[in-house]
């Protein structure tokens, strides 16, 4: 055991940016998904949360488009 250590110690002596070689996960945490399940008092399985999020975003870009058609019909109509 202490060979080993000794080993793996002379090992990274001998390449210092191995320690920058590390590759640090980090955790996700969707907060939007944490407060539909706590409004609506149930969890949401994932198939079932990827389908409403695709609704969501295609409605987002829906308003936004009429949004901007409103307000190009009202620029040209204004005195």
């Amino acid at each position: 055991m202490d060979t080993e250590l000794k080993d793996r110690s002379l090992k990274l002596l001998a390449d210092p940016h191995k320690l920058k070689d590390t590759m640090i996960q980090f955790v996700t945490y969707d907060h939007f998904r944490y407060q539909l399940e706590c409004k609506f008092n149930c969890s949401i399985e994932q198939p079932l949360y990827d389908k409403l999020v695709a609704m969501i975003n295609k409605e987002l870009i829906i308003s936004s488009i009429i949004e901007d058609i409103i307000n190009q019909v009202s620029l040209d109509h204004s005195p």
